[in-house]
């Protein structure tokens, strides 16, 4: 039974083959960096794969949103890697059921709308990744204060806003540093920032 499929950088194009949805017991799908899917949604198929554990759909040309009832699927993901892609919306409030993911990277797509504060039930995040998205605001969730696995936190090029202090009381500073991404980028368009003190700055999306 297939479980690992990686087929990025290799200039696909169309769509997903008939008998895909019988792929049941894949844990790995990697599909980005190709002309899949071109000006389209991410077919629905890839919501049913309910085994996945990560997902690599970045630097694909998309349109449309994440499907809320789709992403709750996915309960068993610990990755999801869906930068680049003009992916645009909200992120939808269901993610706070794949309580075993540890990365969520949606940087450099066009999301809109607020962080939703059920990514605090994510309790072994350590990358959160949305950097780029220059229309993403609101404040920062208080909720995901308490992860205290956080490593990387991505708001380079948005409009979130917030205090992060309360970070620096949660993580082990012997084992952990929460590195911001651009902190100093991070100052609003409307004058608001984000505020760290215990935070190092990575240059990067």
């Amino acid at each position: 039974t297939l479980q690992d499929l990686f087929l990025e950088a290799n200039m696909l194009t169309g769509t997903l083959p008939i008998g895909f949805n019988s792929l049941t017991s894949m844990l790995y799908l990697g599909l980005g960096d190709n002309e899949l899917f071109y000006e389209s949604t991410i077919p629905s198929v890839i919501w049913t794969m309910t085994s996945l554990e990560s997902i690599f759909l970045s630097r694909l040309t998309l349109e449309g949103t994440i499907p809320a009832s789709g992403l709750g699927n996915l309960t068993n993901l610990r990755g999801f890697y869906l930068r680049n892609s003009g992916i645009r919306g909200t992120i939808p409030s269901e993610v706070g059921l794949l309580t075993t993911l540890t990365e969520f990277s949606m940087s450099l797509n066009a999301l809109s709308g607020e962080i939703p504060s059920e990514i605090g039930q994510l309790s072994e995040l350590k990358v959160l990744n949305l950097s780029g998205n220059t229309i993403l605001g609101g404040q920062f969730p208080t909720e995901i204060h308490q992860l205290s696995d956080i490593k990387l936190i991505g708001l380079k090029e948005t409009r979130v806003s917030g205090n992060l202090n309360p970070f620096c009381e949660v993580i082990d500073p012997e084992v952990t540093t929460i590195e911001i991404i651009n902190l100093e980028g991070a100052v609003l368009f409307d004058g608001d920032s984000i505020t760290c003190d215990c935070c190092t700055i990575f240059d990067g999306m």
